[in-house]
């Protein structure tokens, strides 16, 4: 009599697609990680920031000066009711809704020249790894000229306190 042997065990067909399911899965975790979509916002708030720039220089083409905001607190409501819809045809609002990635606006004071001649425009980035690119810049001081800088900066004030800001500036 001959007795059957039974193997135990997976087949290499079976290890196989065993491989390829979790690698497909790994693809799809990877590519949707919580820092990609991170760094996806903060590539927005940057386009953004920008096209609200180019809005305020044609401001100032007309105006002969940039709008006059000398206070962070509500400087964003306060620029686009004196922009929008004449001078950007979208205003941009912050991709994650959150209130703690704030855009802000401010002009300068006197000190730096006639009122409206500098601007700056921020946006609190939601990405820690962000290379700080103008370690100089000040957030507050209207008569420092180290506000007027563009760049990536840490931030020193309030409650982005820590967080990377993004500045876009002009004069």
């Amino acid at each position: 009599m001959t007795a059957v042997y039974r193997q135990s065990g997976f087949t290499l067909i079976e290890l196989l697609i065993v491989i390829a399911i979790v690698s497909i899965l790994a693809t799809v975790v990877t590519v949707s990680s919580s820092s990609a979509r991170a760094a996806a916002r903060d590539s927005q708030r940057k386009a953004e920031l920008q096209n609200v720039s180019a809005a305020l220089e044609v401001y100032r083409a007309t105006n002969k000066h940039y709008p006059d905001v000398q206070n962070r607190t509500g400087s964003w409501a306060t620029l686009k009711a004196l922009i929008y819809p004449d001078y950007i045809s979208q205003w941009p609002d912050d991709p994650k809704g959150d209130a703690a990635f704030v855009y802000e606006y401010v002009s300068n004071a006197i000190s730096l020249g006639p009122v409206g001649a500098y601007f700056a425009l921020d946006a609190t980035l939601e990405s820690p790894n962000e290379r700080i690119t103008a370690p100089q810049i000040v957030e507050s001081g209207n008569a420092a000229a180290a506000v007027f800088l563009s760049g990536t900066f840490r931030s020193n004030t309030g409650l982005t306190t820590g967080k990377i800001k993004y500045r876009v500036a002009g004069h």
